[in-house]
């Protein structure tokens, strides 16, 4: 096949060679050789960086950047970073952050911590297994206990419904836990309680938190002013049709 160009127009065929490039190139030339290109050598440089730039047009130019997942999420990221660049999270004060702070101070909360004792059982006679265990019998059946210690919520295992079962039980009794892949029974040996938190005491934290929660949301208005220049429309059946 023989590639015709031709797909560009106007001033798409125009390449600006302009001080914020060379000001660029000639610092990642620096970064990539560890010194300073002569002339020659950085206009070579720049040869190079020009013929990569009409390559990178014609080659959008021809579509082939559609369906490239990487190079769609790369100008995605870089375009954001152009949005970003333009927003001002400014205009907030200590009161703003106080209020903030006030609806959002789970976030700053220290969980409960868990010490856990956990046997895990066999599918099939599961519950001769565990009547044995709330018994203190087995130990004579040989059932191996793993401890854990300190563990918050987050990272208690055994799947999602254990974190509720074992934050709604008390200390000692041991407690059948169920999920699709396996079955154990544990109990808590020790509760650290959770702690509130304090304003003073994560401050820096909150407003680093506060001021990247007010970019998001400019962020979001900007792109949603940019879509609405856009005549967006979907299938009538937005699920597809599951196929083997």
């Amino acid at each position: 096949a023989i590639y015709m160009s031709g797909k560009l127009s106007g001033d798409e065929y125009k390449v600006n060679i302009s001080d914020k490039v060379t000001n660029d190139l000639y610092s990642r030339y620096k970064s990539e050789y560890g010194l300073a290109p002569d002339e020659v050598t950085f206009r070579a440089y720049l040869d190079d960086w020009m013929q990569e730039e009409i390559l990178f047009r014609e080659a959008k130019a021809m579509g082939l950047d559609i369906g490239d997942d990487m190079i769609r999420e790369r100008l995605v990221r870089k375009f954001k970073d152009v949005l970003l660049g333009e927003i001002s999270t400014g205009g907030w004060d200590v009161e703003d952050l106080q209020n903030w702070f006030n609806e959002n101070s789970s976030l700053f909360d220290v969980p409960p911590l868990f010490d856990i004792e956990e046997i895990a059982l066999n599918k099939s006679t599961y519950q001769a297994q565990f009547e044995s265990i709330v018994s203190n019998e087995y130990k004579a059946v040989d059932l191996k206990t793993r401890k854990f210690y300190g563990r918050s919520p987050a990272n208690i295992l055994f799947g999602k419904d254990a974190i509720n079962t074992l934050e709604n039980h008390d200390e000692g009794g041991w407690v059948l836990i169920k999920n699709a892949e396996s079955l154990h029974a544990v109990r808590i040996t020790k509760i650290v309680a959770s702690q509130k938190s304090n304003f003073e005491d994560v401050r820096v934290r909150a407003s680093q938190i506060y001021q990247d929660q007010l970019m998001r949301e400019q962020l979001n208005v900007r792109l949603s002013d940019i879509a609405a220049k856009y005549e967006i429309s979907f299938p009538e059946q937005l699920i597809p049709t599951q196929r083997d």
